[in-house]
């Protein structure tokens, strides 16, 4: 509750800053955004399905050189595991501080922090570093990512150091059409069970833009992950800004998962023989295995599987 007053205050001090930034800045160019919304996401099929919300408040200052951003956030029924098969639903904080830069006219740099505070010991820090080559039809965005998470479950400390990186490519064939190349990697490793997870996606994407302010996004995706799996996906949206005031967001996203030419039966001999070796039983079938996706329900392993997301968001903007 003490972290939670913290984050508050902080959140207040961070945005009294920025009205101090405001008045040395001050120029007919400046800009003021409040936002205040909610975000709800549904998954399932790869882990337990659940159901979480994120509401949060927003303050962005934008003057011709730099934009500085302050968010604070709830989640709610977030889902965390142990990387064991166990699963628990949280509630945490979040805040998030971001600045942004025009090193010219078509070079942008970004840089966000985010740190995140709640149940079951839940600690999270996040370092994002992005750079934008923006020029004519052709857009180039890099993106670099390092996010420490500690939190505890059934007396089990757990433990995760991650960082991913990402590019995207965007060709803009007319004012209301352009399609996107991407490429994302992302790694996990789990301290309690000594193992990386890493994936590997790759992403074919169009978004049409209409004068009514309604945006629709679709993709394909495709790729791998170290447990061997292949995956492929789609996903389809829309951002929809009705005057200057409301935003509608919505996002769904399938992804198959094809299990590796390793049968079920194979995976439980290998998991007694490691078992027999003398490893502890909770950690054999883990420890066995290197790059196994700890988010998978035990259930389903050495399966094939589909994992479904959903997102909706509303924004109310000032």
């Amino acid at each position: 509750m003490c972290i939670n007053r913290c984050l508050i205050c902080i959140f207040i001090l961070i945005t009294s800053f920025q009205v101090t930034i405001s008045s040395i800045f001050a120029t007919e160019k400046n800009r003021w955004e409040f936002v205040a919304g909610t975000k709800s996401f549904y998954s399932s099929g790869m882990a337990k399905s659940n159901l979480y919300y994120k509401p949060f408040g927003k303050v962005e200052y934008c003057v011709s050189i730099f934009t500085l951003s302050t968010v604070i956030a709830r989640y709610i029924n977030y889902q965390i595991t142990d990387a064991m098969g166990e699963y628990e639903n949280i509630n945490f904080n979040e805040l998030d501080l971001a600045f942004e830069t025009n090193l010219s006219d078509w070079l942008y740099f970004s840089l966000e922090y985010k740190y995140s505070s709640g149940d079951f010991e839940y600690n999270k820090n996040s370092y994002l570093a992005e750079i934008t080559f923006d020029y004519r039809m052709i857009s180039f965005t890099g993106e670099i990512n390092r996010i420490d998470t500690d939190y505890s479950i059934d007396a089990s400390d757990i433990k995760i150091d991650s960082y991913a990186y990402s590019f995207i490519l965007d060709y803009y064939i007319s004012d209301s059409t352009s399609f996107d190349f991407g490429y994302s990697f992302t790694n996990d490793y789990y301290s309690s069970i000594d193992s990386d997870y890493n994936k590997s996606l790759f992403r074919l994407g169009v978004i049409n833009s209409f004068e009514s302010g309604l945006n629709l996004i679709s993709g394909l995706s495709g790729g791998w992950d170290s447990d061997d799996y292949a995956i492929i996906g789609f996903d389809i949206g829309f951002i929809y800004k009705i005057r200057k005031y409301l935003k509608v967001l919505s996002l769904y996203s399938l992804q198959y998962y094809r299990a590796p030419a390793v049968t079920t039966t194979t995976l439980d001999d290998s998991r007694n023989n490691s078992g027999q070796m003398g490893n502890h039983s909770n950690n054999s079938s883990l420890s066995t295995f290197k790059g196994s996706n700890p988010y998978l329900n035990p259930s389903k392993k050495g399966e094939s599987y589909y994992s479904h997301i959903i997102s909706l968001g509303i924004n109310l903007i000032f």
